[in-house]
This record gives C-alpha cells, structure tokens and sequence, in this order.
C-alpha cells in the first residue's frame, strides 16, 4: 500500500493532460513504509520529448534531489494516452522490485483513470497495489 495526497495526484493527472497526446512521466518521491507514504514528484524528460517512463537519469537525479530533503525514491509515474491504466507488456521492465508505477489514462485529453502497480520477487508481471488517498 502507498499514501498519496489528493493535491498530489491531482498534480499528475493535470500533468498527463498538459502533455496529451504525447506521454508525461515523474517520479515518485517519499518516505518507504508500510505504507510508503510518496510526498512529491519530480517530472520525467522535458515537455518536448515523448515520455514513456522516467529514465535511469531522471530516477537518479531524483534520488539525489530527494535525499537532500529526506525523500527515497518510492517508484514512478507515466501515462497511457487514449489505453487503461493497465501495465503494457513493457512495463514490468521499468518497474524495479520494490518500487511502485502510477499508471494513468489519458483519454481524450482528460485523466479517465489511474491505478498502481508493483513488481514483486518471484511472481511474473506487475502486481496491483492499493493507495490510500489523504488530505483535501
């Protein structure tokens, strides 16, 4: 399970809407737990590039930039304009055991829906992972 704030996420749906119909990505930044509890987001590759998922040098440069405030790197976030928030047969490569992917949907220009995913040691394919929503 991950908490993730309401303004948060809402942050990240209004972000895939900015950069339909080409994707948008970040990543995840919070404290790891049971449950992880994610405090921010820090955006994939520039507006001009298409953007599948954060790449290794977002990931990193995240962590560093987290660090200086106490944050890890708890997973990621990318969009799937006009398909489900379901994982793509190339997903489960970008998501690093332990780690979580927000997946939205983009449809149309509007967020339609989003889920979270995990990889887990020793099960195949990504596994879905409850988010407690909080604050206002």
């Amino acid at each position: 399970m991950i908490e993730v704030t309401r303004v948060l996420l809402q942050d990240i749906l209004r972000q895939g809407r900015a950069r339909y119909p080409a994707g948008a990505c970040g990543v995840l930044l919070g404290v790891p737990g049971d449950p992880a509890v994610v405090e921010a987001s820090r955006p994939g590759r520039p507006a001009s590039e298409a953007c599948a998922g954060p790449s290794a040098e977002d990931i990193e440069a995240a962590g560093r930039e987290g660090a200086t405030r106490g944050l890890a790197v708890i997973g990621t976030w990318h969009t799937h304009p006009d398909v489900p928030a379901e994982p793509s047969p190339g997903d489960p490569a970008g998501v690093e055991t332990g780690r979580v992917t927000l997946i939205v949907s983009v449809r149309k220009g509007q967020a339609a829906e989003w889920a979270c995913w995990t990889a887990e040691t020793g099960l195949s394919g990504l596994q879905p992972v409850i988010v407690r929503l909080t604050g206002g």
